[in-house]
């Protein structure tokens, strides 16, 4: 089971985006607060809400390679990406500096990482109803919202298992993928096909009490 180390390139860092907190009750419509309760964590046992760090104009959005040679219609997948996110009218146009990281996964899938910028800002509600929308493009592998300071999670958390039946077990419920694994300690990944995203699937799996240990990491 035991897979290649995961390696992260970092192409070039995210530009100035907008930081706009969800922590005012006259805020809420503007700023996303209407998820807050779902924003959160668990850091040494004890539950960290991240609602007030939520961004309102900002995702981060990773686009997979892996169907590159279907696609006739374009001679390079950027210009694929460019094309189809421009034509959204839903953000800015494409500016690759903004970020782009290309993360190599222990099953040599590469992922496109982008951080995206918002027209108008957007609650935490619309935002979700936008990454329901990229996440139904074939070429999109993952969407996810960001956070002032720590901008975005990780595709993928760590657990570390006292049972490997009870992994199993979860793997099988919520279609996460093993990525790799080193003893009883295991790097899980959490796409578009699975239950929920990272941090979701982070804290159902802390929230079983099945575990030893399991954690999620931030991109900051």
């Amino acid at each position: 089971m035991k897979t290649n180390l995961l390696k992260f390139v970092i192409i070039s860092m995210m530009a100035a985006i907008m930081i706009t907190g969800c922590n005012k009750d006259k805020d809420k419509e503007e700023t996303g607060c209407d998820c807050n309760e779902e924003l959160y964590y668990y850091k040494n046992g004890q539950k960290v809400f991240i609602g007030d760090l939520f961004l309102n104009n900002s995702l981060l959005v990773a686009f997979t390679s892996e169907y590159e040679k279907e696609m006739e219609d374009y001679l390079y997948l950027d210009k694929w990406i460019e094309s189809y996110l421009n034509g959204s009218g839903i953000f800015e146009p494409l500016d690759w500096t903004r970020g782009r990281i290309i993360a190599i996964t222990g099953n040599d899938v590469a992922y496109i990482e982008l951080w995206l910028i918002t027209k108008v800002p957007k609650t935490c509600s619309q935002m979700k109803n936008i990454i329901h929308w990229l996440e139904n493009e074939q070429l999109v592998a993952y969407a996810s919202f960001t956070f002032k300071n720590l901008l975005t999670y990780y595709p993928y958390f760590f657990v570390e298992v006292n049972d490997l039946s009870d992994l199993y077990a979860l793997m099988q419920e919520t279609n996460v993928k093993v990525l790799r694994n080193e003893g009883n300690r295991f790097t899980i990944l959490a796409d578009k096909n699975s239950k929920g995203n990272a941090l979701q699937m982070a804290n159902y799996f802390y929230e079983t009490g099945k575990f030893a240990s399991v954690s999620l990491e931030f991109l900051n």
